[in-house]
C-alpha cells in the first residue's frame, strides 16, 4: 500500500510540474528523488521543507538577508547526496559548496542532497532548529551520546582520538550499527561546531 500511494503520490507532483513548467517558472520537484522506504506522509513532508526552506530562501547574502532558522540554500561544485557535511567551494564561494574533505565543514545537506544546477538547503552546524540526519562511514558502531568528527567524504564518525584537539560537528542521539549500509548508516544528530581537546 505504501508504495502504491507514494506512486500517487508522484504522479501528482508530475502533473504539478507540468503546470509550473507551463508558466514558465523554472523551479520543479525532483520527484526522482522520493524515497521507497518513506511513508507517504514522510515524502510529503520533506517536499514542504525543501519548499519552505530550499527554494524560496535564495538569498545569502548577509547584508540583505539572514536565516532565522538556520538553512541556507546553495548549489554544489558537484552533486552531494543528502545528509553528508559540507565546506565552503574550492572557486564559487559565494554560491557553492563541497562535499567536507578536510578543514572547516559548516553545515549538512538535507533530504535529496545538492545539485549542480538547482538551488537546495544546507543546514548549517550551528544556529539551526531541531536535529539533523548524519551519515555513518561505517567504520565502527556510533552510540547515543558520542561525539562526532567528519571523515573526508562527508561522512561522520564517532570520535576515537586522544591527547590532541577535535572539530566536533555533532552528538550522537540515534545509535548506528558496525558496518551500516545504505539508509541504516543514516541516523539522528544533535548538530554543532567546536573544538574540543581530548
Amino acid at each position: 500500500m505504501k508504495h502504491e500511494t507514494n506512486d500517487l503520490l508522484r504522479s501528482a507532483l508530475k502533473r504539478v510540474n507540468s503546470t509550473i513548467r507551463s508558466l514558465g517558472r523554472g523551479t520543479q520537484f525532483d520527484w526522482k528523488r522520493m524515497r521507497s522506504d518513506w511513508s507517504p506522509a514522510q515524502n510529503f513532508a520533506a517536499l514542504k521543507r525543501l519548499m519552505e526552506r530550499g527554494h524560496f530562501q535564495f538569498v545569502n547574502d548577509v547584508n540583505t538577508k539572514t536565516h532565522p532558522d538556520g538553512i541556507i540554500s546553495k548549489l554544489g561544485d558537484t552533486a552531494v547526496a543528502q545528509y553528508l557535511l559540507v565546506q565552503k567551494s574550492a572557486s564559487a564561494t559565494a554560491t557553492n559548496v563541497a562535499f567536507f574533505a578536510s578543514g572547516q565543514p559548516f553545515g549538512v545537506t538535507l533530504y535529496g542532497g545538492l545539485s549542480t544546477t538547482e538551488y537546495n538547503p544546507v543546514r548549517l552546524l550551528c544556529g539551526g532548529v531541531g536535529t539533523v540526519t548524519m551519515t555513518s562511514d561505517a567504520s565502527a558502531a556510533i552510540a547515543v551520546g558520542d561525539i562526532l568528527v567528519g571523515v573526508s567524504g562527508g561522512t561522520v564518525k564517532t570520535n576515537v582520538a586522544t591527547s590532541t584537539q577535535i572539530l566536533v560537528v555533532g552528538i550522537a542521539v540515534e545509535a548506528c550499527a558496525n558496518g551500516a549500509t545504505g539508509t541504516d548508516k543514516e541516523f539522528e544528530v544533535m548538530p554543532t561546531l567546536f573544538h574540543k581537546t581530548v
